[in-house]
């Protein structure tokens, strides 16, 4: 639609209202990155199930400690990695210091006087179905999803790699990046209808654009 109006019948561009293609393409550059995150996504529940309740079990204990979860069964050795760990993939490493405490303090309030006492003690709710749990896995598999393509922002290599998608020339490629480059490719392809050569220009008109960068300045 650019191209039509801009470089084909430009006479009638006056006819758009001002603004209207640049916000045209502006919700597709969104849509299509938001489309090839979610096709390179591969997360798995189970460990951030296990992640969740640990988290929430160990918040209750001082560091240093060493405890075994009830909720999981597994030995947890509470440090400040491993809450600054599960925390980071909460809520992004760039969180500084202060907001951290403050979410860590409200997430353990909030267990000890609602989900705990309230839901799983008297009501007999699962951990898995509280409303705190609940919150957080969203929340953790929101900023896993919005950070799914910053290992591959600058690596030359991820780019060149699907542009040599299904050529013998992709065989050459570090054994990771060829696993998740045929991962997104089979995803676009399998779940969104793309062809081959489609879900490989989406990718390149992806990384080319800088869409991740752009839409990251605007959140």
């Amino acid at each position: 639609l650019t191209h039509f109006f801009s470089k084909v019948h430009t006479e009638l561009s006056a006819s758009i209202p001002a603004g209207f293609i640049e916000t045209l393409c502006q919700m597709y550059n969104y849509r299509i990155l938001q489309l090839v995150k979610e096709s390179l996504y591969d997360y798995n529940e189970e460990q951030i199930s296990r992640d969740i309740q640990n988290y929430l079990f160990a918040l209750n204990f001082e560091i240093g400690a060493t405890v075994t979860n009830t909720f999981t069964g597994q030995k947890i050795e509470i440090t400040d990695d491993f809450i600054d760990g599960i925390e980071n993939r909460l809520l992004g490493n760039k969180v500084n210091r202060q907001k951290r405490l403050t979410f860590r303090k409200e997430t353990q309030k909030e267990y000890t006087s609602s989900t705990l006492t309230q839901e799983i003690m008297v009501n007999g709710v699962l951990l898995t179905d509280t409303k705190l749990y609940q919150d957080l896995y969203d929340l953790y598999v929101y900023n896993l999803k919005e950070k799914v393509l910053d290992p591959f922002l600058e690596n030359e290599n991820f780019r060149r790699a699907i542009k040599d998608f299904g050529q013998e020339e992709f065989k050459t490629y570090d054994r990771r990046i060829r696993e998740d480059v045929e991962f997104l490719m089979n995803n676009l392809r399998d779940n969104l209808n793309y062809t081959k050569q489609g879900a490989k220009e989406v990718c390149m008109y992806v990384i080319d654009n800088n869409l991740a960068q752009t839409f990251a300045k605007t959140d």
